[in-house]
């Protein structure tokens, strides 16, 4: 992690930015059991990391959208994989709409 803010202090990233991908990036290695680095994450880890957060945890579109910046993030600018390997942005918003659907759809489920 020293790595991640280290990295945010030389492109001037605010501290409490900082501080909350920091936070979204542990949170995301924690969740897959902190037994893989994330260099050996890929795509489908972190869909099924925004997964839970936007179906298990009722996480807004909003903060998924943050916690996504935080980990291709961490990917793009601080293991110098570059983001096309790791996820196809066209995909992510789709992916975004599709967590909103079946969020709605679990709301219309309950009423």
């Amino acid at each position: 992690m020293d790595q991640v803010r280290q990295v945010m202090r030389y492109h001037h990233y605010a501290y409490r930015t900082e501080k909350t991908y920091s936070g979204w990036i542990i949170r995301y290695v924690k969740f897959h059991g902190s037994k893989k680095h994330p260099r050996d994450m890929g795509k489908r880890d972190i869909e099924t990391f925004l997964s839970h957060l936007a179906v298990d945890r009722d996480v807004s579109a909003f903060t998924q959208r943050h916690v996504h910046n935080a980990i291709i993030f961490r990917y793009d600018q601080v293991l110098n994989i570059p983001v096309s390997e790791v996820s196809d942005d066209g995909k992510s918003l789709s992916f975004f709409s599709l967590l909103f659907l079946l969020k709605e759809w679990q709301y219309l489920c309950q009423m």
